[in-house]
Formats: structure tokens, C-alpha cells, sequence
């Protein structure tokens, strides 16, 4: 996860939801006046320059060659009761648990807590697992992993 006080000049946030904005403006201890109603001007365009105290929409950052962040790479990723999460109290991240319904992180505590053959645990870091991609086969590529020719009903 990235800290906005390590980005450089050229940089700004996007932040597509006004709650995502909420949150990055938090996140900024050199904000001094950008507030959660500036979002309204631009809405899903709107983009947070930190290094600048200021805010636009992201055409003006494209088109003066602003290297432009989702707000996600700033926040804490949001889990879903029940989804299957990577924990773990130290990176990399390698055990699989159950999220729980309550995110101590949203409380600002710095722990995330699961669910594990019933017992509550608390987390340092956790992740979402990435997805694993499907792979794309032709019809004879098909054909030779089952092993032998077969026909097409139309």
C-alpha cells in the first residue's frame, strides 16, 4: 500500500467515490483545504494533488502529464463477510482464513479480524487473493487435453 506522503510532484489520486475521497483526505497530514464537499465539483473525475494542496478533474491531470494513483492504492482493501482473505502478522502474506463481519481496521485498529474453525483471530495485514486466471484453449488444443477427438453437436 502506498503513502501519499511519499508521492512526488507530479502525482495526484483518483478517487471515483466521494467516500473514497473522504478517506485520502484523512490520509494527507499536510491537508489544509481541500475538504469532503470539493468532490461534488468533479465527482468520479475528481483527482486530489497532495504535493499541490489541491484538487481537479483527471483530464487536467492527464493532459500536463500527472502520474495519476486510484485511490485504492492508498486505502485498506474493503472485505466482504465471509470472503476468503490472505493474513498474517508479518509479509509475505500466506494464510488463508474466512473475513469476519467486523473490520477492526475500520475502527481504527490496525488489526483485521477472521474466522477460523470458529475461533477469532486478528490480523496485522491482510489482502484480498487474486483471482486465478482461466485459461483460453482452442478447439484442438481442447481436443488434445482430453486425449481423444470428439464431435460438436450444432
Amino acid at each position: 500500500m502506498k503513502k501519499i506522503t511519499d508521492l512526488s510532484a507530479l502525482t495526484c489520486i483518483h478517487c471515483e467515490t466521494q467516500e473514497q475521497w473522504n478517506k485520502i483526505l484523512t490520509l494527507d497530514p499536510f491537508n489544509t483545504h481541500v475538504y469532503s464537499d470539493n468532490w461534488l465539483l468533479y465527482n468520479r473525475e475528481s483527482v486530489y494533488f497532495p504535493n499541490k494542496n489541491n484538487y481537479c478533474d483527471i483530464e487536467y491531470a492527464q493532459d500536463n502529464g500527472y502520474t495519476i494513483y486510484p485511490a485504492s492504492d492508498f486505502l485498506d482493501p474493503e472485505f466482504e463477510y465471509g470472503e476468503k482473505i490472505l493474513v498474517g502478522d508479518e509479509q509475505p502474506l500466506t494464510l488463508e482464513r474466512t473475513f469476519l463481519a467486523v473490520n477492526l481496521k475500520s475502527l481504527d485498529s490496525p488489526y483485521v479480524t477472521t474466522n477460523d474453525a470458529g475461533r477469532i483471530y486478528a490480523w496485522k495485514y491482510a489482502e484480498k487473493i487474486a483471482a486465478k486466471p482461466i485459461p483460453e484453449y482452442t478447439m484442438e488444443q481442447l481436443m488434445d487435453r482430453v486425449g481423444h477427438e470428439f464431435k460438436i453437436k450444432k
